[in-house]
């Protein structure tokens, strides 16, 4: 327990735990070889105390929280494996203080630590100047981005405990946690806006649609009036011939005058076309350009 589990020195506490599969080869002296040990169990604990372990004394200074430096841990329930020389913690959850924490690393015979944990630490427990930079920066966000998202309840922080026993090392993720938050305004800013441009665009498009549906159906109603008027006089013409001869050429004369209409009909209808393809295409343009300001 000394060499794989040093913390032990630092608890109170009562706990219960199995060693399961325990194997291990013996020097000459008879005694275990902790290199070539290899074994797994469980390990519970209803409450425990750690206070004085420099890890966490220096996590606490690294997050300004004192009480993590001296740790009570709760409702313990965790599962461990050793080998190559390492106690191996598998990921458990836990709370610290009230901190939902998840835990997972491992301990080596040579003292080194090289642990994760992500905690979920409630703003309350940052003190008011932490807490007041935090805000800082979420409303230069907010005013940057002309959003007003807040902060939540908790921060979500990873921590890396590393070095050894006696002279540990901790870092954490506070500084990329925060620029998390303004990143997190600023997407939502950049979205907004583009949704908006996007939205806008789409209303550009739409209303020339409906501009070149008015057009086509005045278009199509104008080319069957002409259509009618020009068949009907080309008819009345033929109505009107007196005699045989006279009503050949007249018929003659209605099919020329129909054809007449029907080109004139089909010219006004491409030149409709055409003005409704211009409308749409200077739409396009538009909402191409409206889209396009938004990701500037």
């Amino acid at each position: 327990v000394q060499k794989l589990a040093p913390i032990g020195q630092y608890a109170k506490g009562t706990f219960t735990a199995t060693v399961d599969n325990f194997k291990t080869t013996l020097n000459e002296q008879m005694e275990p070889d902790l290199n070539s040990l290899s074994t797994q169990g469980i390990f519970k604990t209803n409450a425990v105390s750690i206070g004085g372990f420099p890890a966490f004394v220096k996590l606490g200074e690294a997050l300004k929280i004192e009480q993590l430096k001296n740790m009570e841990v709760k409702n313990v329930n965790l599962k461990y494996f050793i080998k190559d020389g390492r106690l191996n913690v598998e990921p458990f959850e836990t709370k610290i203080h009230g901190i939902s924490t998840t835990i997972a690393g491992s301990t080596g015979l040579d003292q080194s630590l090289d642990y994760t944990y992500k905690m979920a630490i409630p703003r309350s427990m940052f003190g008011s100047s932490a807490n007041s930079a935090l805000q800082g920066l979420m409303n230069q966000a907010n005013a940057k981005a002309g959003t007003n998202v807040k902060l939540g309840e908790t921060v979500n922080v990873t921590a890396l405990i590393g070095g050894s026993v006696t002279k540990p090392t901790v870092k954490t993720s506070m500084k990329e946690e925060t620029q998390s938050a303004v990143n997190t305004v600023t997407t939502q800013a950049v979205n907004a806006a583009i949704d908006r441009a996007n939205e806008e665009a789409q209303k550009i498009l739409e209303e020339a649609q409906r501009q070149v549906e008015r057009i086509r159906a005045e278009s199509q109603a104008a080319a069957e009036r002409m259509r009618q008027e020009g068949y009907a006089n080309a008819d009345k013409l033929v109505e009107q011939a007196s005699n045989p001869i006279r009503k050949a050429a007249a018929k003659k004369g209605a099919e020329v005058a129909k054809k007449q209409t029907d080109d004139k009909v089909q010219k006004m209808l491409n030149e409709s076309e055409a003005r409704c393809q211009k409308i749409l295409d200077d739409a396009k343009v538009r909402a191409d350009a409206k889209a396009a300001e938004s990701k500037k």
